[in-house]
């Protein structure tokens, strides 16, 4: 790994050797890990030179920006979904309608033999949704 910028951080010896075992190849990287957890950080280095490392690691982090913009993320694998249609978008709706009913009707703990039926007619209505949906 590059790690010439811990060397230009103007500190000591022993503290430039515990930077490279950090194994971070940027000064962004480092003083993202060294913010990360600074009382960690303090205690690896010692308060003097954890502030002094922060502090020239904040003024070199201008020379990254000289990388510019990362290019736009393009995935090459997995699925690609379709727009979804305002049929299928009703669709959905009415079986969501169809299941707060099938709730609301259980929670009420109404057992009258209307209720099982109309029960009974929302979950074959449920079912018969899903059918259609699934065969297109």
């Amino acid at each position: 790994m590059a790690y010439e910028y811990i060397d230009k951080l103007g500190v000591g010896a022993s503290t430039c050797e515990k930077l490279r075992s950090l194994g971070v190849a940027t000064p962004h990287a480092l003083l993202s890990k060294l913010e990360f957890s600074p009382e960690d950080s303090v205690k690896f280095l010692g308060r003097v030179e954890f502030e002094q490392v922060v502090r020239e690691l904040k003024g070199q982090g201008a020379a990254e920006a000289d990388y510019g913009e990362l290019p736009p993320f393009r995935p090459s694998l997995g699925a690609r979904f379709a727009e979804a249609s305002p049929a299928s978008l009703h669709e959905r709706d009415q079986r969501n309608a169809i299941s707060a009913e099938i709730a609301a009707l259980r929670k009420s703990g109404d057992c009258t033999s209307e209720t099982q039926q109309r029960l009974q007619n929302l979950e074959q209505s449920m079912r018969d949704s899903l059918k259609a949906s699934s065969s297109r």
